[in-house]
Parts: C-alpha cells; sequence; structure tokens
C-alpha cells in the first residue's frame, strides 16, 4: 500500500469512531433522558430492566475507547514522518479501536433486547390511564325516520 493508501485508510477508521463516539452518545443520552417517559407507571413491570443500566456501561466505555483511540491515532499521525495504517491488529490503537466497536455493539444489543422484551408495556399503561375529557352520546335519541312515523318511544327526548 501506498502512502495516499495508508492515509485515506486512516481517515476512514477515524471517520468510523467518530460515528460510534457520536452515536453512542446520543443513544445515552437519549435513553437517559426518555426511558421514564416511554414506560411510565409501567417502569415497575419492565422486564430484564438490568439490562439498560448495563447497556449504559457499554456505550460509556464505547465513548472512552473511541476517544482515546482517535486522541492515540492523531498523536502518531501528528509526530510520525512515515504514513502507516495507526488502526493495525497488534498495535494498542487498534486494539482501542476494537474495544470501541464491541463495546457498542454490545449496548446497543443489550438495549435492543430490552426494548423488544418490553415492547407494548408503556403503551398499556398509557391505555389504563383515564383521559381528562370524556365525551357521551346519547343511546335513545330517535332517528328522524322514527319521528316522522311516529314510533318514538315516551322515554326518548324529542328536538
Amino acid at each position: 500500500m501506498g502512502d495516499d493508501q495508508f492515509k485515506q485508510a486512516n481517515e476512514h477508521a477515524v471517520e468510523a469512531l467518530k460515528q460510534i463516539l457520536t452515536l453512542a452518545s446520543a443513544i445515552l443520552a437519549v435513553t437517559i433522558t426518555f426511558l421514564k417517559d416511554v414506560l411510565g407507571a409501567a417502569a415497575a413491570k419492565a422486564h430484564l430492566s438490568f439490562l439498560v443500566p448495563t447497556s449504559w456501561i457499554f456505550l460509556v466505555l464505547a465513548i472512552w475507547f473511541a476517544y482515546v483511540a482517535i486522541a492515540d491515532s492523531a498523536k502518531i499521525l501528528g509526530t510520525s514522518q512515515s504514513t502507516r495504517y495507526v488502526f493495525a491488529k497488534g498495535t494498542m490503537t487498534g486494539r482501542l479501536a476494537f474495544l470501541a466497536q464491541c463495546c457498542f455493539l454490545v449496548g446497543l444489543t443489550l438495549l435492543t433486547i430490552f426494548a423488544v422484551r418490553n415492547f407494548g408495556i408503556g403503551l398499556e399503561s398509557k391505555e389504563q390511564e383515564p383521559t381528562a375529557k370524556t365525551c357521551t352520546t346519547p343511546t335513545s335519541t330517535p332517528t328522524v325516520s322514527q319521528r316522522l312515523h311516529g314510533s318514538e318511544s315516551e322515554n326518548s327526548p324529542s328536538l
């Protein structure tokens, strides 16, 4: 591989780590912020609830490993005169990038398992909550044809 190919490979690897860093941060922030709103009163009925904090741990580890791998690659590329693939197998940067990818996948998988297992629990609790406005319609209102033909009952209100 030429120097240009190594440079391009390093850029793509760093970009992939940036995406992992961004996605893990966003998933972590969204789940922490909205988990209580999604489950609502049904949070106590949630199955496998230990998966959520466990997935948060893996996402935080993914963020940390990705950040350190990006910083390490920048240090290596900034001080090295020859361009080489800094994420090669067996290098510390390569190990950090691999750990970031694995932690991200494990964290995302655990959240997915929790979501699939508990799908509908939050919806069920929202359906059971009483609504503030209830609309009732009279059941004994006669139709127009009943009024015209005089088949309206004595208990029915007339217009």
